[in-house]
């Protein structure tokens, strides 16, 4: 018997943060998932594995021996994999994985182009495009060293993994690991017959928007029909604004200042630049405190975190603050009550749990005039009206409290939209 016995849902996700609040919330509402598996996986950033608290939790890196056999494990006891945003490491494994059972994608945004090998030219403001084009290595430029600086971390992890399968995995898995990586540098990135194989062997979509469903359509051959999903919010238990729980010298930063939020991670499509300059062109009083969390994002992104820092600083001094240290789940939620405002500066779908947070607390929130999530908030009646587009950025707009009975129709249709009525709905289609 393996150690999966009597599991029916095969969570995959790659990243750490949602997996323990997903846990948290099947197990809630559906008490039947406690035998569910959850796998967390990585292609480069295992020491992020750390971050994991519950203990049902598994993590290896993809490709790795350890992935290998926990994958296969997984499948032999389950009737349902379900991908908790797609990447293209994942293809072999799902084109693997038998009829029978039900394979679903909830995409996070951005995987939806990786996914499908296309780009969309207009993920990028201006001003940002710019600026990773004249700062090689700050994105995702300069993948050799990048690469390399990860393979101290990366080899120790797959030494462990050998050696579950005895000194004769060995060879085998450093073969694997360096021609996977050779692959990647000298040829072109994925093959798309693999692609088309593996998104025609998807059943089930969850976009969160239809726009992304009808995207995916359009440019990839694939027969998954869509379902509705998305996390929830836990509004009963989150957004204290308790800034007690904070350690001391961030409590010392934020405590007397009016806090503006400037995105959620460091990846150049949340348009950092164009941001700071917009911000920069304000007469912000004193206490005006922009924090940015620039704790991870895609490969090499402290290294584009910090060319971001560094432009910040020349241009909003000391009225910026960069968070490049990830904070607890409940610290995070206790400063995303605290803000004044905030600045999601994405044109594609990302950070909608933050934005729906932010406006659920009456928070105002800046988004990109043509992007996805702002015309998916502005589309539905009754729809969040603290919601602004960019072009509406000042001061005054900043800090002027919003009406009483805006934020309260607004909590109304957040509640009913993303609260735990609908969360519960939304977990039992997907899960049961």
């Amino acid at each position: 018997m393996t150690q999966f016995a009597r599991l029916k849902n095969f969570n995959i996700f790659l990243d750490f943060f949602h997996m323990d609040k997903f846990i948290e919330n099947a197990e809630k509402l559906l008490p039947e998932t406690k035998d569910d598996i959850y796998l967390c996986y990585s292609r480069s950033e295992p020491r992020f594995f750390q971050y994991l608290k519950n203990g049902k939790s598994l993590a290896a890196l993809a490709g790795s021996v350890r992935f290998d056999r926990l994958f296969d494990d997984g499948l032999k006891q389950s009737k349902r994999v379900i991908i908790h945003s797609m990447n293209p490491v994942l293809f072999p494994y799902i084109v693997r994985i038998p009829a029978g059972i039900e394979v679903v994608w909830l995409p996070w945004g951005g995987d939806i182009y990786t996914c499908t090998g296309t780009v969309r030219n207009d993920a990028l403001a201006p001003k940002t495009a710019a600026f990773v084009r004249e700062h090689p290595g700050s994105s995702r430029s300069d993948l050799w060293r990048l690469r390399l600086s990860n393979l101290r971390d990366e080899m120790s992890t797959i030494m462990t993994d050998a050696k579950d399968g005895g000194v004769a995995a060995v060879p085998k898995a450093l073969y694997r690991a360096f021609a996977s990586r050779i692959s990647r540098f000298f040829f072109k990135r994925g093959n798309e017959q693999l692609r088309h194989d593996a998104l025609m062997r998807l059943d089930v979509v969850c976009a969160i928007l239809n726009s992304e469903y009808e995207y995916l359509r359009k440019h990839a051959d694939m027969k998954a029909v869509r379902k509705e999903f998305t996390y929830g919010i836990d509004f009963s238990q989150s957004f204290s604004g308790d800034l007690s729980i904070m350690a001391p010298e961030l409590y010392d930063k934020v405590k007397d200042k009016f806090l503006i939020l400037l995105g959620k991670s460091a990846k150049d499509t949340e348009n950092h630049i164009d941001a700071i300059d917009a911000l920069a062109s304000l007469a912000l009083p004193e206490n005006a405190l922009i924090i940015c969390p620039l704790s991870y994002g895609l490969v090499g992104f402290e290294r584009y975190g910090r060319s971001v820092a560094d432009y910040a600083h020349h241009r909003l001094e000391d009225k910026f603050f960069p968070l490049f240290d990830l904070l607890p789940f409940e610290t995070y939620n206790a400063l995303l009550a605290r803000v004044g405002a905030a600045i999601m500066n994405h044109r594609w779908q990302e950070a909608m749990g933050n934005v729906i947070s932010l406006l659920y607390c009456g928070k105002k929130v800046f988004l990109d005039d043509d992007g996805d999530v702002y015309r998916m908030l502005k589309d539905q009646e009754n729809a969040a009206s603290l919601a602004l587009p960019m072009s509406q950025l000042s001061v005054e707009a900043l800090y002027s409290p919003p009406p009483a009975s805006d934020w309260e129709a607004q909590k109304k249709y957040i509640v009913n939209r993303w609260g735990e009525g609908s969360m519960s709905e939304f977990y039992k289609n997907l899960l049961s």
